[in-house]
This record gives structure tokens, sequence and C-alpha cells, in this order.
């Protein structure tokens, strides 16, 4: 379970006024079913662009998901 002090610490870094312009900019995406690689492109670049380390999965080039996670100092996951 985490702790309050690493729960204010991950609220304190996130800015909400990027989480709407990043949730109005996916929403303009078009991406339909069956294509949805320019979104999951989007996704993909914004996470390198903040840190984290990205990865694209999936079987085919334009239907694929996207996986990130940030490097910590523990030994969790």
């Amino acid at each position: 379970m985490i702790n309050d002090k690493v729960r204010d610490a991950v609220l304190q870094r996130i800015d909400p006024n990027e989480v709407v312009e990043l949730a109005l900019t996916l929403g303009s995406i078009d991406s339909p079913q069956g294509a949805e690689a320019p979104a999951g492109s989007y996704i993909f670049d914004w996470l390198v662009r903040h840190g984290f380390q990205a990865r694209k999965i999936g079987m085919f080039p334009e239907r694929f998901n996207v996986m990130g996670w940030l490097p910590g100092k523990g030994h969790g996951y």
C-alpha cells in the first residue's frame, strides 16, 4: 500500500491543465477502430518526452498498445 508521503509527492507533480490538454488532444486525433496508430504514437511520444521508458506492443503496426514506466529507486515494478 502506498504511503501518504509518496501519494502526496506524486499528486504535486500532476498539472491539471496538462491532463486536460492531453485528453483534448487525444480526443481530436482521428484514430477509428483498426487504425489507432496515430493516437498510440502520440501517447508513445508524450511518454518519451516526459522521461518515461516507452514501448509499443502489438501484432500489427497500425494496432498496438503502449506501455510506459519510470525507473525507480526500489526493487519493485
